[in-house]
């Protein structure tokens, strides 16, 4: 790691694919600020790694889908059958089914505590990961996890459906691009994201910013004069 742009981080691991004992070197790195001036710095600061962008460097960028459930109740072995049945049928390893399990210190505060309110009755927390490389197939990956998203909806909290604001679902809704957004329409995403605070929520946004000025694809809008 540096602690001057760029910001490289370092993940040592023993290899996969070797039988031999290899132990593989992975670099991550955050630079804010256009290509041009980051090449000249990686070659000045890690020559060893010989960078370069080929000239098709940016069509090969993956492509990523997230998306969130929360649990109540065990699922069946026959729902894990379903699930491994869908599974089998991305062919490209590009996918990924996260539990992570709820309870504990995160029940010790009610629903309305804090704006986060997936707490007790919760035993744990699927994300959805899918990436891919090649747009042309995007059409394919999206369908095929969007038809596990609903395989699932059997076997997860409803009323609502229950969602983890921090892996955005673009497929439950998004903001206007231009006017402002009612709260019918945000409700959709909302009321998976926070649940009952999700009115306070847009009651605190009229107070706090009622321009509607620090917004995204599914911030929460403020409320208006006839709401």
């Amino acid at each position: 790691m540096v602690s001057e742009p760029p910001f490289v981080s370092m993940y040592q691991t023993r290899s996969p694919i070797t039988r031999k004992r290899t132990i593989d070197a992975t670099f991550t790195a955050l630079y804010l600020g256009p290509i041009r001036d980051l090449l000249p710095l990686m070659e000045q600061k890690f020559p060893e790694l010989g960078l370069v962008f080929p000239a098709n460097r940016w069509t090969n960028f993956l492509k990523e889908l997230h998306s969130s459930d929360y649990v109540s109740s065990p699922i069946p072995v026959s729902g894990l059958r379903g699930i491994w049945k869908l599974l089998h049928e991305e062919d490209e390893h590009g996918v990924e089914l996260q539990f992570s399990p709820y309870g504990g210190a995160i029940n010790d505060l009610s629903e309305s505590d804090t704006p986060f309110p997936h707490r007790k009755g919760n035993i744990f927390m699927i994300e959805y990961s899918l990436w891919w490389r090649k747009v042309e197939e995007s059409g394919r990956h999206i369908d095929w996890s969007r038809r596990l998203y609903n395989y699932m909806g059997s076997y997860v909290t409803k009323s609502p459906r229950g969602a983890y604001v921090n892996y955005k679902d673009l497929d439950l809704g998004r903001n206007n691009l231009k006017g402002n957004t009612s709260y019918e329409q945000a409700s959709v995403w909302g009321l998976r994201y926070f649940k009952g605070n999700f009115r306070r929520l847009v009651r605190v946004k009229k107070r706090v910013d009622p321009s509607n000025f620090f917004r995204n694809e599914q911030s929460i809008p403020p409320l208006s004069k006839s709401q």
